[in-house]
């Protein structure tokens, strides 16, 4: 039994499907929807108060840093998957090879846990060493270990490293700022004196640095102010939360020494989340949120992926097309062959502490291991989905049916399943998340051997609309470009199945009237729920 997972690009949707061998005609295991990124309210800290690493908590620690070739014409690849690992920056280096550089979370090392660790890559990003955890001399004393992490190749052939420093391990003792470290080698750094970036008063992480005709230009998001002992995040004035779209920008003619300039600014709902790359022409930045304005493909994902903008003097940015890529704090390097090599931090894999029910389980206690929801375990509390799920029956000729034993999967819902043509069975269910924003059914097997998957907006109540999207293996999914149903401007549908039918194909879907209450659309706009759940931008660590 192995899992895969299987990607709706186009809003903050992933389904993940367990695939067995068919043994038995409809007997299934399962997978989930996913939900957004790494960081979140309810994360611990990497460490607990003895200093041991929360690896039984959920944390940045349960995703992975995926690594994409983007092609001119915006056609994503997966090449390399780093495991346990976020915030990833890449850089190429005088020599031609690439270095990545990223948090690291090993299972097996409490030493190496949390700190930045570097990869390096020959072929334009397939392959990757080990990972090398740096070494930085020089630190001032009561600094914790640099963390979130930006990469500069130097005209010199040296790479220097800005990073988030802190005095202590939680932003509560200290206000974080951005600081610098050189080297050689990529690998062992030494601490610049001095700190780079800061604002009074605000947090400053997670800063990305370009050097564009001469000047080096440093970005980061607004994060608000600094947080304070005992008050939970998000309870702050208007004045004091994170800005959405503006970004700090400084810039300096060394690297080291900055000046604050005016801020930059997107619209819509983007952070300056990212990694920015400069040609000599224009400073192309990588953020992260909502990928594009109306036309744009993935147009209307809020905060569900990357967004691109350039811009030539690294002030006034203008949005320009992204890959359909969803992944957090994006970073990118120019391909060697045209297009972009692209890594960023992955959803939370199955089998961690958010999601336990999958076959990659995580280092949980047994104790713990028992409580989780998940195959053969009971579900959470009554309400919702929590109360819902999942079975299986067989049957050898489709009319009389044998109920399975156990549970497929826990707090779960409306499953349908494929035979995918390959001996296997591929379920696809709901589970009760946030952002709840598409919803699907079982795809369709097409004539050519690829799958179709078409998907419905769940979060606009009236006048929603059904894309669908192309797969050749079940796994990575590629959107198809307009509209294949839109609902009339009082109705919400949901739930397309499409069949072939007499040499073309037949849709059934379920058609809701506007409810009473709800708000009546705008002419050409789209409506945003009240009550925002938490984001692929909201990725503070």
């Amino acid at each position: 039994m192995r899992c895969i997972q299987v990607v709706l690009a186009t809003r903050l949707l992933w389904i993940v499907g367990l695939v067995l061998p068919m043994r038995r005609a409809l007997s299934v295991f399962a997978a989930l929807l996913l939900a957004p990124l790494i960081a979140h309210a309810a994360d611990a800290p990497p460490f607990d108060a003895q200093g041991r690493p929360n690896r039984y908590q959920p944390g940045p620690w349960d995703s992975d840093v995926l690594v994409f070739r983007v092609s001119p014409d915006g056609q994503a690849e997966r090449l390399a998957t780093f495991e346990r690992a976020g915030v990833p920056t890449v850089a190429r280096l005088k020599d031609g090879r690439l270095i990545a550089a990223h948090q690291h979370f090993p299972e097996n090392s409490d030493a190496d846990f949390d700190k930045v660790a570097v990869r390096f890559s020959a072929d334009d990003g397939r392959n990757w060493t080990v990972p090398q955890v740096i070494r930085v001399a020089g630190l001032p004393e009561g600094m914790r270990f640099p963390f979130d992490p930006t990469l500069v190749p130097l005209p010199d052939g040296r790479v220097r490293l800005y990073f988030t420093g802190n005095m202590g391990r939680t932003f509560q003792r200290s206000t974080p700022a951005i600081h610098s470290a050189i080297a050689t080698d990529g690998v062992n750094y030494t601490y610049e004196p001095g700190v780079r970036f800061a604002v009074a008063g605000r947090m400053v992480i997670d800063c990305s640095v370009v050097l564009h005709n001469g000047l080096f230009h440093l970005y980061a998001p607004d994060n608000g102010v600094q947080m304070q002992p005992g008050r939970p995040p998000g309870n702050q004035r208007a004045t004091d939360r994170p800005r959405e779209g503006i970004g700090y920008h400084a810039t300096s003619p060394d690297g080291l020494d900055f000046t604050r300039v005016d801020d930059v600014q997107i619209d819509g709902r983007r952070r300056w989340l990212g990694n920015a790359q400069s040609d000599g022409q224009v400073i192309t930045f990588f953020g992260t949120g909502d990928p594009g304005p109306s036309g744009f493909p993935g147009a209307g994902r809020p905060g569900g992926g990357m967004w691109m903008g350039v811009s030539r003097d690294g002030q006034a940015f203008r949005l320009t097309p992204a890959p359909l890529i969803s992944v957090a704090d994006p970073g990118a390097v120019a391909a060697r062959d045209g297009g972009w090599i692209v890594v960023g931090t992955g959803p939370p894999r199955r089998g961690t502490r958010r999601f336990p029910n999958g076959d990659r389980p995580g280092p949980l206690p047994p104790e713990a291991a028992r409580r989780q929801p998940g195959f053969g375990n009971p579900p959470g509390p009554p309400g919702g989905l929590q109360s819902h799920q999942v079975h299986s029956a067989t049957s050898p000729d489709g009319l009389q049916w044998t109920r399975d034993e156990g549970v497929r999967v826990a707090s779960a819902s409306v499953p349908c399943a494929i035979n995918d043509g390959d001996r296997r069975v591929l379920l696809y269910f709901v589970l009760d998340m946030t952002p709840r924003d598409w919803g699907t059914t079982a795809p369709v097997p097409l004539p050519d051997g690829r799958l179709r998957l078409y998907a419905f907006e769940q979060r606009v109540p009236v006048g929603n609309a059904v894309r669908s999207f192309v797969s050749t293996n079940g796994l990575d999914w590629t959107a198809e470009s307009g509209e294949r149903l839109r609902a009339r401007a009082d109705e919400q549908i949901t739930d397309p199945f499409v069949i072939p039918w007499r040499g073309g194909w037949k849709m059934y879907f379920k058609s809701s009237p506007a409810r009473d209450g709800l708000p009546k659309p705008r002419p050409g706009g789209r409506f945003r729920p009240l009550d925002q759940a938490p984001e692929w931008d909201d990725v503070e660590r």
